[in-house]
């Protein structure tokens, strides 16, 4: 066993004793696992951010900020459009940064916990901005991120040894930032392992992807890595080049920066071909990003924080002295923020979140940005939260079977609630059609507050008795030129719990006329 084995091994032990890393819990490493998948992924996302209702409310309120919301026009309230607007690898970034920043509020060094954080947004942010002309930005920010994987760990697990890395480095060369070769021989000394092999050691003890691994690798500083033959290459020297300008920042000097930023323009040329007017946009940009996240997410940067360096407050991403980027530190008008202690989450006002909804979907219709199947999301999603029911299933009609099919759902077993529900559409005969078939085949919204009523039990089909069996349910056929074409089924854990006025039964019903409406213009394209 090789001395650094060992040491990893020795510190994996000690990390067992602490709670689990906070961005790194078994949940995201399943979000970071995620492949893009058109229907199932999206579903399954969408619906895992809902069952948290706090995470919910603090992921809209992001894609909401200007750190975001420059790429599109609009609010986004529901989860789904963030999806459908943000993508997939998108959303698995915003929830990584989101769980590592509510996790660390209440930790006793926090201070130096939000230093390695933003640290490491900023590369990411920054590996996005630089390989935002191509298809590669979302796994170039996690490139960026992962690559401090280790300084942040060793702060959250070791923060003794952390201290005392910091310190030794700040002694070795008060004037200037040491070289990563002595940087790393210190963290050996003090932990028996680099910080960048902690880093990769523990993903592979949490068995994220190889891809990911390979691509915390930082490319040795001033070498010249050659062109990328795969994407894994070009995302490892993304994130290498964000981190470099990121330590430049708070480091040198105006009148150096320029010149490390030429020199690293040169020798990344083969393997990113950026210019070094594209490195300035690029550090600007993410000054302006960083600003925007700070304030959205409350996150506390005081004026003397090395953190500052990455911070841009005040200034336009478009104005001159965002494109040339110069580093500012303290001289930054940064002040401690006392936003964003986030309150806890309490659900929404359902009049408020359907009229939210039914406006983001007639957005969506007149733009015609948004898939229909994203669409149905949005309605969906929209009554699931404004009513807080517990499961939520869209059946679409199959003309080929002349039968309702579950096609996906939200909340208790929503991964398995799709295929449990078939729902016959045939003229239902007198005495014998089960509640389903007549709902739907004859257009009528019910609301059943006690299923377990004998009477009513017995007009149940066996599919939902043995399966699903909920006491108190709501079906709403969607009807278009007198043919049934979809069904809104919704339930609640006890009976009577469903309760909806006249008012919110008629903005229901406002809304299930736009997602006829979708189907409509769908088809007509």
């Amino acid at each position: 066993m090789s001395t650094t084995t060992a040491a990893l091994d020795f510190l994996w032990m000690r990390m067992q004793h602490r709670p689990d890393f906070p961005a790194f819990s078994a949940s995201v490493r399943q979000v970071l696992n995620l492949i893009d998948a058109e229907n199932e992924t999206l579903s399954t996302l969408a619906s895992g951010i809902l069952q948290d209702g706090a995470l919910t409310q603090k992921l809209l309120r992001l894609v909401n900020s200007s750190y975001y919301r420059h790429r599109w026009g609009g609010n986004v309230t529901t989860v789904s459009r963030a999806v459908a607007l943000v993508g997939i690898r998108g959303v698995r970034n915003l929830v990584l940064s989101l769980i590592v920043i509510e996790s660390m509020r209440d930790s006793v060094d926090a201070g130096p916990l939000y230093e390695e954080l933003l640290r490491g947004i900023a590369a990411g942010t920054l590996a996005h901005e630089l390989a935002s002309h191509n298809d590669e930005a979302e796994e170039a920010f996690v490139s960026g991120l992962m690559q401090n994987l280790g300084r942040m760990l060793a702060q959250f697990y070791f923060p003794e040894e952390a201290r005392q890395i910091k310190m030794q480095c700040l002694a070795l060369e008060p004037a200037q930032r040491p070289q990563p070769k002595q940087q790393d021989d210190i963290a050996r000394k003090v932990l028996g392992i680099s910080l960048p092999e902690l880093g990769t050691g523990v993903a592979r003890k949490w068995d994220l992807p190889d891809t990911i691994v390979f691509s915390m690798r930082r490319c040795p500083e001033g070498s010249a890595p050659a062109k990328a033959r795969e994407p894994a290459e070009l995302h490892r020297a993304l994130g290498s080049a964000a981190n470099e300008l990121v330590e430049h920042m708070h480091t040198l000097s105006p009148q150096d920066w320029e010149l490390a930023v030429k020199t690293l323009a040169q020798r990344f040329d083969k393997s990113l071909g950026l210019s070094v007017d594209d490195y300035l946009q690029a550090v600007g940009l993410t000054r302006s990003r960083m600003q925007d996240l700070v304030d959205a997410l409350g996150i506390p940067v005081a004026r003397d924080a090395p953190a500052a360096a990455w911070l841009l407050a005040g200034a336009s991403a478009d104005s001159a002295s965002a494109r040339r980027a110069l580093p500012q530190q303290a001289r930054m008008p940064v002040g401690t923020t006392a936003v964003g202690v986030h309150p806890d989450y309490k659900p929404g006002d359902t009049t408020e979140v359907l009229e939210a909804g039914m406006a983001e979907i007639i957005t969506s219709l007149v733009e015609d940005k948004l898939k229909l199947n994203q669409i149905v999301r949005i309605a969906i999603e929209t009554l699931y939260r404004a009513f807080g029911f517990q499961r939520i299933v869209f059946c679409l009609r199959d003309p080929r079977k002349d039968r309702l099919l579950g096609k996906f759902a939200l909340g208790l077993d929503a991964e398995y609630l799709p295929a449990r529900f078939d729902i016959g559409l045939l003229k239902p005969v007198p005495g014998h059609a089960d509640l389903f078939t007549r709902v739907c085949s004859e257009g009528l919204d019910t609301l059943v507050a006690d299923a377990t009523e004998p009477a009513l039990a017995r007009q149940l089909p066996p599919w939902y008795t043995n399966s699903i069996n909920a006491p108190n349910f709501l079906l709403l056929p969607l009807i278009s030129k007198s043919l049934t074409i979809g069904l809104i089924y919704a339930d609640r854990e006890k009976p009577g719990l469903i309760d909806i006025s006249d008012r919110n039964f008629s903005q229901l019903d406002a809304l299930r006329k736009q997602l006829i409406l979708a189907f409509r213009q769908a088809a007509s394209h």
